[in-house]
C-alpha cells in the first residue's frame, strides 16, 4: 500500500512538472515560431557573438583609454542653419536625431541635424519615446489617441498609422532587424511587461515576452535579431537586463547596482557593444559594454544620459540634463572624445530621443511642413504691468479655496486659475481648491532657517504632503550635480489610461528615506503641468535629509523672472488680509 502511494504521490510530481517544463517549452516555440525571419546570428548568456555577417558597417575596435568626464562649454552652442534641399543618404555617418519635448501640455516631436538642419517641429500630434527604423524611413512611437497607443510615422510621406493594441497603455516601441516586428511596453492587468507584435499582420496577436511583477520597460531590440535588453525594477532597483528570444525564460542583468539606477540601453549598429546611462548622487554617466567580451566590465564613456548611437557606429548621442534645460551632444567612438558642443534642445523636458539614418528629404512632406510652421500658444499671458512689475501689485482674493489666507499677487492669479482649470481636467478632481497653502503674512515669522519664504510674496503656494499618505501624490527624486530637485505625480480618478501614464521610475519615500519601485496605475505629471503656465519648483535645502519640510517638494512659485526681493516689494500697498476662520467653504 505504501509503495503504491509513493509511486502515486511521485508520479503526480512527475506531472506536474511535465505541465511545467512543457508550458516553458511551448511559450519558447511561439515565439520562435511566430518571429522566423529575424534570425541573424547565434547567441548565449555566455557568449554574445554572431556567425552572421552584420549589416554595413565599420566595427569599433576597442581602445582602454581612458574616458574623460564631460566638461559643458561655458557658452553652449545653439545651431542656427538654414536648410538647404539634401537627402539623409548623402550624410550616412552622422544620421538624423529625433527628440519628443514637452511643449505646453504636449509633447511633440522634433528633428535635428548638426550640418544640415536646425531643430524644426515634424507632428502636431501628441507622441513620446520614438525609435527610427533601421532603413531610416519608418519611426515607431507612442502616440495619445485617447490613450497612449503604438503607431508607425512614415518619414518620406510625414504621415502616420495607429497600430491596434488592447493594453491601456504603450511606450517604448524598438525595431526588429528586418522592421516586421516591434518590441514594446505595455500595460496590461496593473503591471508594465515586454510584448512583441507584428507591424503589418494585425491578425498575429501581440506576444508577452516577460512576465514579472516588477516593472519591465525600455526593451531594445539587438541588430543579430535574437537578444532583447531591457530595464527592469526587478532587483529593486532599475537595471539592464538581457532577453533571448530562444530561451525567453532565461535572463541576465548586465548593469551594476553600485553605480546607481538604470536607464536606456541602446544597441551599436553592428550589435557588438550595448550602451545605457546610469545616475548615481547627481551624475548621469554613459557606460559601454562588449558583448563579445561579456565578463569584461563595461567601461565609463562620459557624462551624458540616454545614449544613441551614430548611424556609422562611430560616436553615441546623448543628452544632459540640468534642472532649467536639456542638451544634446555626441561622444566619438571608441576614443570617447567629445565631438559636438553641447547644443539646447527645443525643450526643457524630454520624453524620447532616437538617432539614425533617416529618409527625411528636404523640402518636408506636406504634412510636416505645416506642423513646422506651427506657433505654440500660451496657455497664459501676463499683461504688460504685471511681466514689467511696473504699476501697484495688490494681493487678491482667491475664490473657493480652503485656505486660511485665500489670496495671492494679482500678477499671478490669474495663472493660478489657469493651471486649476488644466488640471482638473486631466485629473478629475480640483486638487488646487485645497491646497495647503497660498499667502502667508510675513508677521507669521520664519518658516525654514537659510531660506527666503515665497509663500509671503503672495506668488507661491504649496500642496498637501498628506497627499503623499493618501496615495493621491508620489514623488520622484530628480538629482543633479549639487542639486535635488522633485517631479511631483497626482493620481486622476479615471485609471483606464486616458490619463496620465504608468511610472518607470522609482519614487521616494519619505518614512524609509530612499527610492522604491513605483506603485501600480496611471498619475499625471503635475509638475510639468505647472511649468506650462509658469509655476516653477524650487530645489531642496541642504539639510533637507534631516528636516523634511526643507525638501520643498510641494512648493510652487510663479517668479517670472523675479528675485524674492523684487517679489517682496510690490509698488502699492495692499490691504493686510485677515485669516478665513476654517478656510473658504
Amino acid at each position: 500500500m505504501r509503495r503504491w502511494f509513493l509511486g502515486g504521490f511521485l508520479l503526480g510530481i512527475g506531472g506536474v512538472l511535465g505541465l511545467l517544463l512543457g508550458w516553458v517549452l511551448a511559450r519558447s516555440e511561439m515565439v520562435e515560431r511566430a518571429l522566423p525571419n529575424v534570425r541573424q546570428g547565434t547567441v548565449s548568456l555566455g557568449m554574445l557573438t554572431s556567425t552572421s555577417t552584420p549589416r554595413p558597417s565599420p566595427t569599433p575596435t576597442a581602445s582602454q583609454t581612458p574616458s574623460p568626464t564631460l566638461t559643458p562649454s561655458p557658452t553652449l552652442t545653439v545651431r542656427h542653419l538654414q536648410p538647404t534641399a539634401f537627402s539623409w543618404t548623402t550624410f550616412p555617418e552622422q544620421g538624423l536625431v529625433l527628440v519628443s519635448v514637452q511643449e505646453g501640455t504636449t509633447s511633440v516631436l522634433y528633428a535635428y541635424h548638426p550640418q544640415r538642419l536646425p531643430w524644426v517641429r515634424l507632428l502636431d500630434q501628441r507622441v513620446r519615446t520614438p525609435t527610427l527604423s533601421p532603413s531610416g524611413r519608418w519611426v515607431a512611437l507612442s502616440l495619445y489617441d485617447g490613450r497612449w497607443k503604438p503607431a508607425i510615422l512614415d518619414m518620406a510621406r510625414g504621415t502616420w498609422r495607429e497600430l491596434p493594441e488592447t493594453a491601456t497603455y504603450v511606450e517604448a516601441p524598438t525595431w526588429s532587424p528586418d522592421e516586421q516586428w516591434l518590441a514594446y511596453a505595455a500595460y496590461y492587468d496593473g503591471n508594465m511587461d515586454i510584448w512583441i507584435r507584428s507591424v503589418n499582420d494585425s491578425e498575429t496577436a501581440p506576444i508577452r515576452l516577460t512576465e514579472d511583477t516588477a516593472v519591465d520597460t525600455a526593451p531594445a531590440w539587438s541588430p543579430q535579431g535574437r537578444v532583447v535588453a531591457f530595464i527592469s525594477f526587478r532587483t529593486g532597483t532599475p537595471q539592464v537586463f538581457l532577453l533571448l528570444l530562444d530561451d525567453p525564460e532565461v535572463v541576465r542583468q548586465v548593469s551594476s547596482e553600485a553605480e546607481g539606477r538604470a536607464l536606456a540601453p541602446a544597441w551599436s549598429p553592428d550589435g557588438r557593444y550595448l550602451a545605457w546611462c546610469q545616475e548615481r548622487e547627481g551624475l548621469h554617466t554613459l557606460w559601454v559594454w562588449d558583448v563579445t567580451t561579456p565578463e569584461t566590465p563595461p567601461r565609463r564613456l562620459g557624462e551624458g544620459c540616454w545614449p544613441r548611437w551614430r548611424a556609422d557606429g562611430g560616436g553615441v548621442w546623448a543628452l544632459v540634463l540640468r534642472p532649467e534645460r536639456a542638451y544634446l551632444t555626441q561622444y566619438g567612438f571608441p576614443q570617447a572624445d567629445l565631438v559636438l558642443p553641447l547644443v539646447t534642445l527645443p525643450g526643457k523636458r524630454v520624453t524620447g530621443f532616437t538617432a539614425g539614418y533617416s529618409a527625411l528629404s528636404w523640402p518636408l512632406p506636406e504634412p510636416m511642413a505645416r506642423a513646422a510652421q506651427r506657433t505654440p500658444v500660451p496657455l497664459w499671458t501676463p499683461s504688460s504691468a504685471e511681466a514689467s512689475g511696473k504699476g501697484p501689485v495688490f494681493l487678491v482674493p482667491v475664490e473657493d479655496v480652503n485656505v486660511p489666507y485665500p489670496y495671492l499677487s494679482d500678477a499671478v492669479d490669474e495663472a493660478y486659475q489657469t493651471l486649476r482649470r488644466l488640471v482638473q481636467t486631466r485629473l478629475g478632481w480640483d486638487p488646487l481648491r485645497h491646497v495647503e497653502s497660498l499667502y502667508r503674512p510675513p508677521t507669521l515669522g520664519e518658516t525654514m532657517p537659510g531660506s527666503v519664504d515665497w509663500l509671503s510674496t503672495g506668488r507661491a503656494f504649496a500642496l498637501p504632503v498628506t497627499w503623499l499618505q493618501e496615495g493621491r501624490m508620489v514623488v520622484v527624486r530628480e538629482a543633479f550635480p549639487g542639486r535635488i530637485y522633485w517631479r511631483v505625480y497626482l493620481k486622476p480618478e479615471p485609471q483606464d489610461g486616458s490619463q496620465g501614464h504608468p511610472l518607470t521610475s522609482p519614487v521616494w519615500d519619505f518614512d524609509v528615506g530612499q527610492e522604491v519601485p513605483p506603485p501600480p496605475g496611471f498619475w499625471v505629471d503635475f509638475t510639468a503641468l505647472a511649468a506650462a503656465v509658469g509655476w516653477e519648483r524650487l530645489p531642496a535645502l541642504p539639510y533637507w535629509t534631516s528636516y523634511s519640510p526643507a525638501a520643498r517638494f510641494n512648493l510652487f512659485v510663479h517668479r517670472a523672472g523675479f528675485s524674492w526681493e523684487e517679489a517682496s516689494h510690490p509698488v502699492g500697498t495692499p490691504v493686510m488680509p485677515q485669516p478665513t476662520p476654517g478656510g473658504t467653504p
